[in-house]
Order: structure tokens, then sequence, then C-alpha cells
């Protein structure tokens, strides 16, 4: 279950319900988060980005960039054009008083078109500009630290380029704030709140959407010894976990394929809801053996697990993986083969 972005694994919506009914003998914890999804990438800059844009309508904005004036110098231009704007204002205003008192007045509509608007628009642009300059002025430079309207002597000579990449940087790493950094602090808590209970203590199963890695069956088996040599994998039948097999390419190229769609309100395409399940079913299937493996005990002489039911369990869960590897589809028959990606290939 969903819970948004409060609850996002829909934790807290099970620890509320084991309030009520009482505690679950299992959780299992599903999740589409990115594994090595990095939580911020410094964006391009911005001449470079122009620079290898090929649109027409860029070529004056490239130009502009190329000039690359300082801020000190766009402020000069900003006093040239509030100067012409009010001069505009003036000969509109002018023109108009001379058309209305003319031996031969114009029409209305005429006089609309060819002052009256005009004149509105240049005032409403000279008012946004007069309005701009006192807002940076008062409400920016006044908050620097220490320099207050001084600073103004160092921010001029600033850049255009230089400005705009600024504030293009601070945009872009606020959005990863709220999206990346937030949503991962967010699922950590949640995760930390049962973790931790030790009442759900051998109860909890997490499985991720990227559990099961394209790998040959050398290194996986390398780094599931790794993982029980490390401590990472705490297992009385390290064996058991050892004789699981690793993905198949068919496999591993559905699990890519749904592990590869970002955050969406919809899906885009008839494949990613189909992969979005055969990866969800095949993940769990992995990670309930891998939780068998971690905290039930075996039968040394007969290299079974001690409790039967957990031996039935283990051996339909050989079965269910054995037969993903085959078709990753099998528990959906109405969903064709043809929705394996065509490009996947072989992973490496």
């Amino acid at each position: 279950m969903d819970g948004g972005i409060y609850d996002n694994q829909g934790i807290e919506s099970i620890l509320l319900s084991e309030e009520r009914a009482g505690l679950l003998d299992m959780i299992i914890m599903s999740d589409t988060d990115r594994q090595e999804e990095a939580l911020f990438q410094m964006p391009d800059s911005v001449a470079g980005a122009a620079s290898q844009s090929t649109s027409q309508i860029n070529v004056m904005w490239k130009l502009f960039l190329g000039w690359n004036p300082t801020l000190g110098i766009l402020a000069w231009l900003s006093w040239l054009l509030l100067a012409l704007c009010w001069l505009s204002v003036g000969a509109l205003g002018l023109n108009l008083w001379n058309q209305f008192n003319s031996p031969q007045p114009s029409s209305v509509v005429w006089a609309l078109l060819t002052n009256i608007v005009p004149l509105l628009l240049t005032v409403s642009a000279a008012g946004l500009l007069a309005l701009f300059r006192s807002t940076f002025k008062n409400k920016l430079l006044s908050q620097v630290p220490q320099l207050q309207l001084a600073s103004w002597k160092y921010l001029s000579k600033v850049r255009l380029v230089n400005t705009i990449d600024m504030c293009w940087f601070r945009i872009s790493s606020l959005m990863a704030l709220t999206s990346n950094v937030f949503m991962k602090r967010i699922r950590s808590n949640g995760y930390r709140s049962i973790f931790q209970d030790p009442e759900h203590q051998g109860k909890l199963v997490s499985n991720f959407i990227y559990s099961i890695r394209t790998t040959s069956s050398k290194s996986r088996r390398v780094r599931q010894a790794d993982e029980i040599s490390a401590g990472a994998v705490e297992t009385q039948a390290p064996r058991a976990w050892m004789t699981i097999p690793p993905a198949s390419e068919r496999l591993c190229a559905v699990t890519e394929a749904a592990a590869a769609v970002p955050t969406l309100l919809w899906f885009q395409n008839d494949e990613e809801l189909p992969n979005l399940v055969a990866t969800g079913q095949a993940t769990t299937c992995l990670s309930l053996m891998r939780f068998i493996s971690q905290t039930r005990c075996i039968d040394e002489n007969s290299e079974a697990f001690a409790a039967p039911e957990v031996q039935e369990l283990w051996l339909r869960l050989q079965r269910d993986w054995a037969s993903f590897q085959v078709d990753p589809f099998y528990l959906t028959p109405d969903q064709s083969n043809d929705l394996i990606p065509a490009n996947s290939g072989t992973l490496s």
C-alpha cells in the first residue's frame, strides 16, 4: 500500500492497524525506491547549454550570452530603458492630444490602436521595470549580511551568465531537496520506526524493486559469500541461501525495465504495469527465501529446515523461483512474453 508522502511505505498504516487488531505474523515492505539514484546532479551551465542548442530562436540569446555583460552594465541599461519608456509615454500622450484636438479628429478605434494601447503597455513596462529595481534594492540588497546596499559594489561586477547559473543551481538544489532528500529522509524514518521496535524483530521482510541483480553466477556467489562472512547475512542456514540460483537474463530484463521507470502518477505504456507486477512477484519470492535462510534453523542431519511448514514453504519458493527464470510472467498468464523489452539483450 502506498501511503503517499507522509507514510510512503504504508508502515504507519500497518502499525495503526496492529493497534486495533493485534500484531501481524509477518510484514513485507515493498518499495520502488532506486538504490543508487544521485540526490543531486550539478546542472549544466547556461552558456554551455545555449552553445549546444541548434534552435534558431536561441540565436539572439547566444549573442547576448556571448557579450555576457556584468550586472552593473545591465543596471545602466535598465536606467536607459526606463528613460526611453517615459519618453515614449510623453510622445504617445502628446500625439493622442493632437489627434483629438485636430480639425479632423481620428476615430476612437484608430486612436485606441495607435496611441491608447501602446501608451498603456509602455506605462506598464516602465512601472514593472521601476518596481523590479526597487525590489532588488530594498528587498534583496538590504538582506545581504553586514554589507546591505554596499554589497552592490561587488555584485555589479558579476557576469550575467554566472548570475543565471547561480540562480539555476539554487533552484535545482531546492527541487532536489524537496523531491529526493526529504523523501529519502521520510522513507528512512519510516523504516527506523518499525525495525527498531522489539515486537517486530524477526517478522520484517524488506522487498525492494532492485533486489534482483543482473550479475553473473560467479559474481553472485562471491557476493553472497562476502555477505555471510562479513555478517551482512546473519543466517543459520548459509548453504540454503547459497543454493539459490541467480536470476536469468529474461527475468533480469523485466526487473531492470521496471526499476528504470521514474516516479509517475500514471503508467505511460502497456509494458510498465505488467513488468512492475512480475518484478514484485519475483522479488517477493527472492526476499522470502532470503528471510527464511536468515531467521530459520536447519536440521544438520537432514539438511532441511527443522520446522516442516518452513521446509514446505522453502520448496514452494524454490519451484516458483525456477519458474520465474523461464517465464517472469508465469503467475500472470494473461500477459504475453512480448512485454519483455525487445532491446534488453544480454545485460551485464
